[in-house]
Formats: C-alpha cells, sequence, structure tokens
C-alpha cells in the first residue's frame, strides 16, 4: 500500500501498474480550491489505463462529492472496489451524484464506506435507490456518525427487500435511531430477499422496544444476521428477556453479540446466562458491561459464555448440509435411473467374456475384470474411523460471493453423475473403469 499527503507522489502511484492500494486521507485538512483541483487529478489518475487501485483512502480530506470522482468511478478503466471517504463533506447532493455513479454498469464499488458526512434522510432515500438497482454491487455499507434517523433507516429497509440488493454487511452507529427506525429494519431482515448478517447498530436509542422488534426479527426464518452489536443503546432488563427469547430460537443465527454501556442489571445477566446454556443459541462472543453486577454474576456470566463457545464448535464440526427439497431429490433420483440404465445397455452391448486382453482377464464386457454385485464384500474389511478425523472441509466462501458476485451453479450430486455419463458416452478406458466401479455392489 501506498500511503502519502503528497499529490504528487499519489498521482505517481495511480500511474503505477503495481499499486492496488492507495491511501490519501487528511491530504487536505482544512477546505481550499486545491481540494477540488486534487481530486480532479486523482480522478484523471482513476481513468488512466494502468492504474490498478482497487482500493483507495480519500478519508478526512474535505471532499465535496460532485463531479469528477463520480465521473472516474463510472470510467471502463476504474478498478476500485474497496471506496473509504469517511469524514469528508459529502452530504446529501454529494450521495445523489455518488448513486448515480453506483448505478452504472461499469462501477465496480462493494464496500462504501461514508461514516461522518453529514448525510441525513434525504442522502439515504437516493443511496436507496441505487441499491436497488441491478449494476449496483455494493455488499459493505458503513453510515455511522450520520443523522439518517428514523426516517433514513425506512428508507434502507425498503431497499434490503429487494431482489437486487446485495448488502450483507451494514453499519448505522450513531445515527439517532429509534425504536420506530429499528421496527422498518426488522420487516426488512424477515424477508427472503434480505441478505444481511453483519448488523451495526451502536450508540442509537432503541430501547427496549426496538430490542423487541429485533428479537422477533431473529427469530424469524428469513432472518441472516450472525453479528450483531448494540451497544449504548439504553436497553435494560426487559429489552433483554426479548433478545434472549430470539437467542433460545431455532431460527436464530447469531454468533456475536454486543451489549456493552446499556442498562443490563442482575436480572439481565441471569437472563442471558440462562440463554447461553440452551441448546439452540449459537452465541461464542459476548460483548457486555452490567450495571451493578457483582463478581459472582460476572464469572457466572464468563463461564457460560465459554460454554457456549465450546458447544458451538463442536456442533460446527459435525454440521450437515441442508436437507434438500423434494424436487432436487427426486430428479436426482430420476438421473441416477437413467445413468444406471445407460450403465446396463453399456455392459450388455459390449458382451462376450471379454475383449482386448481375452478370456476373463479382458476389460470392457461381460465378467471380465469386474466384481459382481454383492462380491465387494468379500474383499473389504470397514473399522472405525480415527478419534481425530475429519468429518469435513468446510471453506469460507464469503468474499468470492460478496466482491466477485460468485454463487454455486450446480450440487455436487449433480456434477458428478454428469461426470460419470461423460465418460461413458467417450466410450474412453476410464469410462470402462467407471462402470466396472458403479457395478460393485
Amino acid at each position: 500500500m501506498v500511503v502519502t499527503k503528497d499529490l504528487e507522489v499519489a498521482l505517481a502511484a495511480l500511474l503505477d501498474p503495481t499499486v492496488t492500494k492507495l491511501n490519501v486521507s487528511s491530504m487536505w485538512n482544512t477546505w481550499s480550491e486545491k481540494i477540488a483541483e486534487g481530486v480532479e487529478k486523482i480522478a484523471e489518475g482513476l481513468q488512466h489505463e494502468n492504474c490498478r487501485v482497487t482500493n483507495l483512502f480519500l478519508d478526512g480530506n474535505n471532499i465535496y462529492m460532485r463531479t469528477s470522482l463520480v465521473r472516474a468511478l463510472q470510467h471502463k478503466n476504474c478498478r476500485v472496489k474497496n471506496l473509504y471517504l469517511s469524514n469528508n463533506r459529502i452530504d446529501d447532493e454529494g450521495v445523489e451524484h455518488l448513486s448515480h455513479a453506483l448505478q452504472h454498469e461499469n462501477c465496480r464499488v462493494t464496500h462504501l464506506n461514508l461514516k461522518g458526512n453529514e448525510i441525513g434522510a434525504e442522502g439515504v432515500e437516493h443511496l436507496s435507490h441505487a441499491l436497488q438497482h441491478e449494476n449496483c454491487r455494493v455488499t459493505d455499507l458503513d453510515l455511522s456518525e450520520n443523522e439518517i434517523g428514523d426516517e433514513g433507516v425506512e428508507h434502507l429497509s425498503h431497499a434490503l427487500q429487494y431482489e437486487n440488493c446485495r448488502v450483507t454487511d451494514l453499519v448505522l452507529n450513531y445515527n439517532e435511531i429509534g425504536a420506530k427506525g429499528v421496527e422498518h429494519l426488522s420487516h426488512a431482515l424477515q424477508h427472503e430477499n434480505c441478505r444481511v448478517t453483519f448488523l451495526a447498530l451502536a450508540t442509537n436509542d432503541i430501547g427496549d422496544e426496538g430490542a423487541e422488534h429485533l428479537s422477533r426479527a431473529l427469530q424469524h426464518e428469513n432472518c441472516c444476521v450472525t453479528t450483531l452489536y448494540l451497544g449504548t443503546n439504553d436497553i435494560g432488563d426487559e429489552g433483554v428477556v426479548h433478545l434472549v427469547r430470539a437467542l433460545q430460537h431455532e431460527n436464530c443465527h447469531v454468533t456475536d453479540l454486543g451489549l456493552e454501556h446499556n442498562n443490563i442489571g442482575d436480572e439481565g445477566v441471569v437472563h442471558l446466562s440462562r440463554a447461553l446454556q440452551h441448546e439452540n443459541c449459537r452465541v461464542t462472543t459476548l460483548w457486555l458491561t452490567p450495571t451493578g453486577t457483582d463478581d459472582r454474576l460476572q464469572t457466572f456470566l464468563d463461564a457460560n459464555i465459554k460454554r457456549a463457545a465450546e458447544k458451538s464448535l463442536a456442533s460446527l464440526a459435525s454440521q450437515q448440509e441442508e436437507t434438500k427439497g423434494e424436487e432436487e431429490e427426486l430428479e436426482e433420483l430420476e438421473e441416477r435411473e437413467e445413468l444406471e440404465e445407460q450403465v446396463r445397455v453399456s455392459g450388455e452391448g459390449s458382451g462376450g467374456e471379454g475383449s482386448g486382453g481375452g478370456g476373463q482377464g479382458g476389460s470392457g464386457g461381460g465378467d471380465g475384470g469386474q466384481l459382481q454385485r454383492g462380491e465387494a464384500d468379500k474383499y473389504l474389511s470397514f473399522v472405525e474411523d480415527r478419534c481425530f478425523n475429519d468429518v469435513r472441509y468446510n471453506i469460507n466462501s464469503s468474499r468470492l460471493r460478496n466482491e466477485l458476485g460468485w454463487n454455486e451453479q450446480m450440487t455436487w450430486e449433480k456434477g458428478i453423475i454428469q461426470t460419470v455419463r461423460w465418460y461413458l458416452e467417450t466410450n474412453s478406458d476410464d469410462g470402462e473403469l467407471i462402470e466396472s466401479m458403479l457395478n460393485i455392489g
């Protein structure tokens, strides 16, 4: 990464094809005409064919988002994916211009940080229109330390329910959001199109009523939230009771929960401790600063957090894939039956006692070189797994899905059937081998 406050160094870095990360934060601490000129030159660099910058940090530069940078984001040569614009002067009008860029087919921005930019409900309304557009790729959105309020959350909530919206990480800390705003957001979290898994609402004013709205959402089968930050929100023991109800529900996916700096007392801590022991609770990380809680309760709570984490990790190791729908299972069954029929016909068509190698030592048709059904048990013996055997290998595909828009197009079951069918239809040696394998047992 190139970090500089020198404009000439920054411009040179933009034309260097080896530079993918450029940080020019706080280059202009006070507003002047030089800012507009500098941003114009940076925008020109982003449009150059040699520019390979994907991460651009422009935090704290008194930037007004108007024309030049917006134009650059729409250019075919611009590769910026992660755009950091916190603590500038973008305001509602600037967000409107930026929203036009996000809807352009050439714009590649997936991570957008607009923290501390004097953005209100009007600006969020413009941004919400962009998030609903088919060309918008934004998955991570940080709007913390603005003034969007309940009205702004309502606009966002509408966008989150739209099928084109890709937002998975949403940060709304310090935004004067109350229970009404959370109610709108909770409706969105229950929608089948909503993809939000990371939700930060710290330092707002949602209170116990807002916690109740969130609790309903977390219990819904469509809610995907796994990380939830609710610190400094005037939540008391009553609000904790609502949240605990969600944490014990089979549909709740929350693993990381932040409740620090609220008004949670001994009663709330007891409720949380009991929830952590529940078989459905998946919480492994809990941030909490209870009000007036004695050391014994805190120790009890810490022990339950540790126990909950161990339980969650154990269940993760043995987690099975989700059960397929009846229609998909029926389709796979039909394909398998069709494949077995092809194998049977292929075996009958090859005929004889074997070919190529003569007698039963040959390969191809008949019984030559093949185990008959039921014979495998004569040669195979089964042993118990070692205690440290891996059950399965999981990968984290979130970056593939969020940054590249990748999605699985074919299940393993369908793919292996098509692979076997290809070998059979090509009549290769491998096809004969697979045919032999399919005849075992």
